[in-house]
């Protein structure tokens, strides 16, 4: 498999039980992505476009097929490895923030990074960093309730470049937010992923989002067609 891409899938199958059926989501994905590339996949909800994506996060698990992520067979890897792939290589953006609602801003941006095995100083110089660059330097000391919406998915994407992953997924990021929300925190995602040459996937129904990928797929009855 090329060392150009980023992300390899080969005859990827998925399958979830439905009652005394089972219901096949994924029907054989053959999927390249680039490194640095912005990849959009668009589906009707329930097309299996969340699922596709947890399993390139390695946080799904196959049923056959082949997944090599950052040159990593994950679909082959063990709990423990997988766990290690993530922390090394992925930054997760969810539709809900996910923030740690007892803890400051700046520190659900360290709490990551202390877990990876990195120094409370380089986590906090980075998190300081990458808080500013969302423009929410005045808010490092406010807990999560304390923001709006926005700001709280402002901070979700700091906290997901903050380990300075490989790879960043976005699972319908602003499917929480308004109009104005959305192009604000849209334009900082990409100029970041920008600026550090990341590879992006990002699962939406947005009609407007998926415009602004360089390469756009639909996932439609298990099977991925490029647009």
């Amino acid at each position: 498999m090329s060392d150009h891409y980023c992300i390899t899938l080969r005859g990827l199958k998925k399958s979830f039980p439905s009652g005394e059926t089972t219901l096949e989501v994924l029907k054989g994905i053959d999927l390249d992505i680039s490194w640095g590339s912005y990849t959009v996949i668009t589906g009707a909800s329930g097309s299996g476009k969340s699922t596709l994506l947890h399993i390139i996060g390695g946080l799904d698990r196959i049923d056959s097929g082949q997944v090599v992520c950052c040159g990593e067979p994950i679909g082959s890897m063990a709990e423990r490895q997988l766990s290690r792939f993530r922390r090394e290589h992925v930054g997760f953006i969810f539709q809900n923030h996910y923030l740690i609602d007892d803890l400051t801003v700046t520190e659900n941006l360290v709490l990551p990074g202390l877990m990876n095995g990195y120094s409370r100083k380089e986590m906090e110089a980075s998190a300081a960093a990458l808080i500013e660059r969302v423009g929410l330097s005045e808010r490092r000391d406010h807990h999560p309730q304390q923001l709006s919406g926005g700001e709280r998915q402002r901070v979700a994407i700091a906290r997901a470049f903050v380990n300075n992953p490989s790879m960043i997924l976005a699972d319908e990021p602003t499917g929480n937010l308004d109009e104005d929300n959305t192009r604000i925190v849209m334009e900082m995602l990409t100029e970041i992923m920008n600026e550090q040459r990341k590879t992006l996937v990002m699962v939406t129904h947005d009609q407007e989002l998926s415009r602004m990928g360089e390469q756009l797929y639909q996932l439609k009855e298990g099977v991925l067609h490029r647009l």
